[in-house]
């Protein structure tokens, strides 16, 4: 008997430690700017368990064009680009959301695409955590004549490996609007058909063999904007 009720605690305590208790209503945020000033984007976490957790963000990975730069604040206090781990973790209380994450993009006036990671993580449990991705597509004068013209963002991160993210923008739509990726070679290896004029996408790089690609962005038959994308595994 004895054995048995040692049994169904060590059950019940592996069972406490590996349940999940920080979530978040997003995995991917989007963000924007025209290269003018700090972007900040914002994100709910989520405390589904019925017991008071600390909860810390650590700046996991990082791919920024060259001269962007990264920070964070979590709880009352912000972290300059050389702090990766709060040092101060944050209480959320039971069944609570904690606002006061915001991960914030210094785009220092250049274009491009950023991709940052934060994952959250209950001190009690390092285990129980969330990883958030935020990207942040910069487009110099988005705000002013730049948003009359068709746009695709540089891949991100690039050199690929197994995922690479665009971003792009149709003004006057002539028909289908698709990404065609061609090899070195010049022969296409994908066709993705694109259900909007203006969009976030990410782009499965696993099955492409290492090397160099071409994408071209698509309005009906003609070409309008072209990049280039190496992966590497």
């Amino acid at each position: 008997m004895r054995k048995l009720y040692t049994l169904i605690l060590l059950l019940a305590s592996t069972s406490f430690v590996s349940s999940q208790s920080i979530t978040s209503a997003n995995a991917t945020l989007w963000n924007g700017g025209d290269g003018s000033s700090f972007v900040d984007a914002y994100v709910d976490i989520i405390n589904t368990s019925n017991n008071t957790i600390d909860v810390s963000v650590v700046r996991k990975s990082e791919i920024l064009v060259a001269g962007h730069e990264s920070n964070f604040c979590w709880g009352v206090s912000c972290y300059p680009p050389f702090i990766s781990t709060s040092p101060t973790p944050q209480p959320i209380a039971p069944n609570g959301v904690d606002q006061t994450f915001k991960g914030q993009l210094n785009p220092n006036g250049i274009s491009g695409l950023s991709r940052v990671t934060y994952c959250f993580y209950n001190e009690a449990n390092t285990a129980d955590s969330i990883c958030l991705e935020f990207f942040y597509d910069i487009t110099l004068g988005i705000n002013s004549y730049n948003a009359g013209v068709d746009y695709l963002s540089q891949p991100s991160p690039n050199p690929a490996n197994t995922m690479a993210a665009f971003s792009y923008r149709i003004i006057n739509p002539k028909g289908e609007i698709s990404l065609i990726i061609r090899d070195i070679l010049g022969q296409n290896i994908q066709k993705i058909t694109l259900n909007s004029s203006s969009k976030n996408f990410i782009l499965n790089t696993s099955s492409f063999k290492q090397g160099l690609y071409f994408c071209s962005l698509m309005n009906g038959d003609k070409i309008v904007k072209a990049t280039r994308l190496s992966v590497v595994h």
